[in-house]
């Protein structure tokens, strides 16, 4: 894993900065939002999500299924 992190580390931290948002960054990884959110959970990186935000993916989530 370190060594994806060093691979993509200027996404993250362009994630970090807030120049990318969740969505984007998983793509530049190749990731789900899911996988993407536990891969910067573990390398310490807060994501800045809220109540509306979950209430905005439990809509798309809705949409898919």
């Amino acid at each position: 894993v370190s060594f994806y992190l060093a691979g993509n580390t200027i996404f993250v931290e362009r994630y970090r900065q807030g120049h990318l948002s969740v969505g984007k960054l998983a793509r530049e990884l190749g990731l789900s939002i899911s996988d993407t959110m536990d891969f910067v959970a573990q390398h310490g990186i807060k994501l800045p999500l809220d109540y509306d935000d979950y209430l905005q993916c439990l809509g798309h989530t809705r949409k898919v299924w």
